[in-house]
């Protein structure tokens, strides 16, 4: 009886990867001056959510282990598709179905020859990207995912030292990483499915590692935390990119930066155990001021991560918990103090259409948190 409904859920899964994918109709033809989120892709969610949410979302907690060997370094949901990717010190990245509950391993990546420490997903576009300690960053063509794996379709070998973080901006044809050789590369991505990205510009203003990017969905902003204890941000719509505010509120390495999509807030996480929001209501007129500066981790805060339909706001940390925020109040209160890692929570990921948490850590394991059961 398990195995038949076992079967069922397959089933269901298989179409519904196969519903959702080809609700963006000629995603490998897209180019970057007439994309557009196709309508259908929304209903296919609704649909799916509304006929499939008792299946796989019905659970509280779920724990991934023993499918990565080593420290989880980075996690990310593709916000249409029903994938989570995780990336491992193991060298290794993965794909889980979160269509089926438990989530499934669909694909296990194995090209880079060291640590994985960064993942992304494009939002709209068919791309996984990975920034590894080799060095390099690897461009995987996900369009056929349901029907067979990932393929590399570009491997970058720009920087000379670790790859920290990768960022795709979810709109414009621009994609970013930070690296270990203090620097950030701003990669031009305009004709992706036909030649490589072609390096657009090489910033250079930290002093340190560049630990995180992140672009400003909506504005023509990219902020880059460094372990020069400082955040850049940078205004991308002058050529080259010019820094417009140069951060220095934190005491220590600056790990984590993120927007949040539609309120104007910037997010820093910090290795001196505090989290800075800013407020950039004026930003291209006056520099960010430090709205909260929240100190109720005890020790390095790894990842921040706003919910982008949700007033939530989220923290991982070495004291190996995470925080959820309730953000609507002021000043903001703790709502979830989650302690169910053993050891450093290294990565926090809000899933952007689904009330879903994901937590990566150095104990090996990942876990999803259904917030609507919370």
């Amino acid at each position: 009886m398990m195995m038949e409904e076992k079967k069922k859920q397959q089933k269901l899964s298989a179409f519904v990867f196969w519903l959702v994918q080809n609700a963006n109709s000629n995603t490998s033809t897209f180019t970057f001056s007439a994309i557009t989120t196709n309508p259908l892709r929304h209903v296919v969610w609704k649909i799916f959510w509304l006929v499939y949410q008792p299946i796989c979302m019905n659970f509280t907690k779920q724990r991934l282990q023993k499918h990565h060997t080593d420290t989880i370094w980075s996690v990310a949901f593709h916000p249409s598709l029903p994938l989570l990717a995780t990336c491992s010190a193991d060298n290794s990245t993965i794909l889980y179905d979160i269509s089926t509950s438990p989530p499934t391993v669909k694909y296990h990546l194995k090209h880079h020859t060291n640590r994985v420490v960064s993942v992304a997903l494009h939002p709209i576009l068919p791309l996984l990207a990975t920034g590894s300690c080799d060095n390099s960053t690897i461009m995987y063509d996900i369009s056929n995912i349901y029907t067979s794996p990932p393929t590399i379709k570009h491997h970058l070998k720009h920087h000379t030292d670790t790859i920290c973080s990768v960022a795709f901006h979810p709109s414009l044809p621009l994609f970013a990483t930070g690296s270990g050789d203090k620097s950030t590369i701003l990669y031009d991505i305009s004709n992706i499915y036909t030649s490589p990205p072609t390096v657009k510009r090489h910033l250079k203003h930290h002093t340190d590692w560049v630990v995180s990017v992140a672009f400003h969905p909506s504005l023509l902003f990219l902020a880059t935390g460094s372990a020069d204890n400082s955040t850049i941000l940078y205004d991308i719509s002058t050529s080259p990119p010019t820094v417009k505010y140069h951060l220095k509120h934190h005491i220590s390495y600056v790990l984590s930066v993120a927007f949040h999509p539609s309120l104007s807030l910037l997010a820093t996480g910090s290795d001196d155990n505090s989290t800075i929001l800013y407020d950039i209501s004026n930003i291209s007129t006056s520099p960010p001021t430090v709205k909260h500066h929240l100190k109720h981790h005890t020790d390095w805060v790894y990842s921040v991560a706003f919910h982008p339909n949700f007033l939530l706001f989220a923290t991982g940390s070495a004291d190996k918990s995470t925080i959820i925020y309730d953000i609507s109040t002021s000043p903001l209160t703790v709502k979830h103090h989650f302690k169910h890692h053993t050891n450093f929570v290294r990565s926090v990921a809000f899933h952007s259409n689904l009330p879903l948490l994901a937590t990566g850590s150095w104990d090996k394991s990942t876990i999803l948190y259904n917030l609507d059961k919370m």
